[in-house]
């Protein structure tokens, strides 16, 4: 179970997923989604945090695009 999640890229072919982890959540969870991302031609670095930060207007940014 995953709680919240973000996830950013700023490289092509590169993206960082940041978890909060849930109750139940595991390294076969883990496993899975590396798999689901590298099956798109993406390079997968998992973050574990405990919080996801708001913007100042109290919304949750799920994506977050740093390539022009």
């Amino acid at each position: 179970v995953i709680d919240n999640w973000q996830m950013e890229q700023s490289e092509y072919g590169k993206v960082i997923l940041r978890i909060v982890r849930g109750e139940g959540f595991s390294q076969k969870d883990e496993a899975n989604l590396v798999a689901i991302f590298y099956e798109q031609g993406l390079n997968l670095q998992i973050e574990y945090v405990s919080e996801i930060a708001k913007t100042h207007s109290g919304k949750q940014k799920f994506l977050i695009q740093n390539i022009v």
